[in-house]
C-alpha cells in the first residue's frame, strides 16, 4: 500500500510524473480522495489495470518497484473490498434508493463474502472476518439472519420491484 500512496502521492505534486505514468501507462493517473467513500478501491483497481507496466512507471520515477507478492495483495484486497464497494455504489443514489434495498443489499454482501471466505484468501481472510463482523455489529437491528425480518424485508423488495415495474397501482 505505501508504495501506491508513494505514486498518488508523487503524481499529485508534479505535472512531470503525471506525463510519465500517462506516457506508459497509457491512461491518466488517478489518486484517493478522502471525502469520496470509494476513490480507494477505485485506485488500486485503476493500478492493477496497468499493472502490466506500472514497475516500469516506478522505475522511472525513482521509486521503489512492486513484488509479485505485493500485487497478489493488491487483487485479494480488491476482492474483499469489492462487496462493499458495490453496496456502496448501488446504495448513494439520489432517486433509485429506497430504505427497502438496504437489508437485500446487506444480506448480498454478506454472502459474497462468505463465498470469498470459502476461497481461503491468503492475506485478506481476516480482514473478511472483521469486515462481517463490523457489518453484523453495526446493522444488528436489521438482524441478517432472522427469518422472520427477511420474510419482512423479502415482501418489501418485492412490493419495491412491483412499484418501480408499475404493476402495482
Amino acid at each position: 500500500m505505501a508504495k501506491c500512496q508513494a505514486v498518488w502521492n508523487l503524481c499529485a505534486r508534479s505535472p512531470k510524473a503525471c506525463e510519465i505514468y500517462l506516457e506508459i501507462t497509457g491512461k491518466s493517473p488517478t489518486s484517493p480522495c478522502p471525502t469520496r467513500w470509494n476513490s480507494y478501491y477505485d485506485c488500486i483497481t485503476d493500478i492493477l489495470k496497468v499493472q502490466e507496466t506500472i514497475n516500469e512507471v516506478l522505475r522511472k520515477l525513482g521509486l521503489a518497484v512492486l513484488k509479485e507478492i505485493e500485487v497478489q495483495f493488491l487483487i485479494e484486497y480488491i476482492n474483499t473490498s469489492k462487496p462493499i464497494s458495490e453496496a456502496i455504489r448501488s446504495l448513494k443514489g439520489d432517486k433509485e434508493t429506497f430504505y427497502g434495498c438496504l437489508q437485500p443489499e446487506l444480506y448480498r454482501m454478506h454472502k459474497m463474502l462468505d463465498l470469498l471466505k470459502q476461497e481461503n484468501p491468503v492475506y485478506c481472510g481476516g480482514l473478511i472476518d472483521i469486515i462481517k463482523e463490523s457489518i453484523l455489529n453495526r446493522f444488528e437491528k436489521y438482524n441478517l439472519y432472522d427469518t422472520r425480518a427477511r420474510q419482512h424485508f423479502s415482501n418489501c423488495v418485492i412490493s419495491l420491484l412491483q412499484v418501480k415495474v408499475g404493476t402495482k397501482s
